[in-house]
């Protein structure tokens, strides 16, 4: 039997795969930058069917995001290899899992546009060429992230259109302690911060939300998206995320303005994730 995760850092899709049968399930996401391997091993044990016992599960595949460099993928390592004893574990990520399942071994640039941001150029074996991770404090540009601090920004500095500023307050109720406390003292302010992307989904036809989401995917094409065209001379783009799923149409028509293809938008690699490794 085998195990395959697609880990961001909102949540983790699972699938035990059994020849042409599988079972699948969530949990939170799995970050090592977040969550420490003990947690980890707590958090998924908590949500395996316990129809399955972990002995049978005999190789694991799993993508993850922050999972970038061998000590964090040894975290992951750890936490599954006391779970799942008699298993094979890989562990890789994230944009090497959304690069398998939307191009197998084609070539093109991938992707992930979610609560972070990812990208690289795969070249149908591997990533070759990635532009540098910051997170999502100094970077993540045209992720849910960087979207909901814009939201935020504009509604505490008065910034947003008055209608939207009503609406917004409507919606949360949100005081300026509030969210600082949210931000700086809570776990997971990414995630905290993506939460505000839905404000700006909700008002998709509003003049001032196509103008933040488009700047900010401008910001994420000049930034990123660009360099790595040029680097690898290809032009064309696939993406895997909520947020690029969800204003699928403000991308396409940044990147057409930027004389980049988009060829494929999806929400989640884990389907496709699934046919692959259950082939192979």
């Amino acid at each position: 039997m085998i195990l395959v995760a697609d880990s961001g850092s909102t949540k983790t899709d699972w699938v035990l795969i059994s020849g042409a049968d599988s079972i699948s399930f969530q949990t939170i996401g799995l970050s090592p930058y977040f969550v420490e391997h003990s947690d980890i091993s707590s958090i998924l044990l908590s949500a395996f069917p316990n129809t399955i016992h972990p002995n049978s599960i005999l190789q694991i595949f799993f993508y993850g995001t922050g999972c970038g460099t061998e000590a964090s993928q040894n975290i992951i390592q750890t936490a599954l290899s006391h779970i799942f004893t008699k298993a094979l574990i890989h562990v890789t990520t994230d944009l090497v899992g959304a690069a398998i399942a939307l191009l197998r071994k084609s070539e093109g640039i991938i992707a992930i546009l979610g609560t972070g941001m990812n990208i690289g150029y795969w070249n149908g074996t591997h990533i070759e060429y990635t532009q540098p991770s910051l997170g999502y404090i100094l970077g993540d540009e045209g992720s849910g992230a960087y979207l909901g601090k814009q939201v935020l920004n504009a509604y505490f500095y008065e910034e947003m259109p008055e209608e939207l500023m009503k609406k917004f307050w409507q919606k949360y109720k949100l005081t300026r302690e509030m969210c600082v406390e949210n931000v700086y003292k809570q776990p997971f302010p990414n995630k905290y911060l993506a939460t505000f992307s839905e404000f700006l989904y909700e008002n998709r036809h509003h003049s001032y939300s196509k103008t933040v989401v488009k700047s900010a995917f401008y910001t994420f094409i000049e930034k990123h998206l660009i360099k790595i065209a040029e680097k690898s001379q290809n032009f064309r783009i696939f993406v895997i995320g909520s947020i690029g799923y969800y204003f699928a149409d403000f991308l396409q028509e940044a990147c057409i303005e930027k004389n980049i293809t988009v060829i494929r938008i999806e929400k989640s690699p884990i389907l496709e994730l699934k046919h692959y490794h259950s082939q192979t």
